[in-house]
């Protein structure tokens, strides 16, 4: 599971402020999120299978590139 929230109080990592404008990575982020993302208790997160460690990464750089932060990274069960 990665988790595309504020971590820790404001301990987060921040690289830039956020893309305001779509693009393909964007779209594609906010694909992921459709398909497979979850909004709960103010988290907003994306599950990935535990073997599909491709499609992770992919999220991670997405969330780096379109979001500007470092995302938290939780293996629960059989996901990311």
């Amino acid at each position: 599971m990665v988790n595309l929230s504020k971590m820790g109080r404001g301990r987060h990592v921040t690289y830039h402020l956020p893309k305001e404008v779509l693009d393909i990575e964007v779209a594609e982020l906010l694909g992921l999120h459709a398909g497979d993302g979850y909004i709960s208790c103010g988290v907003w997160g994306i599950r990935s299978n535990l073997q599909d460690e491709n499609m992770a990464q992919r999220i991670i750089h997405l969330a780096r590139n379109v979001l500007g932060v470092e995302p938290c990274v939780r293996i629960r069960e059989n996901t990311f």
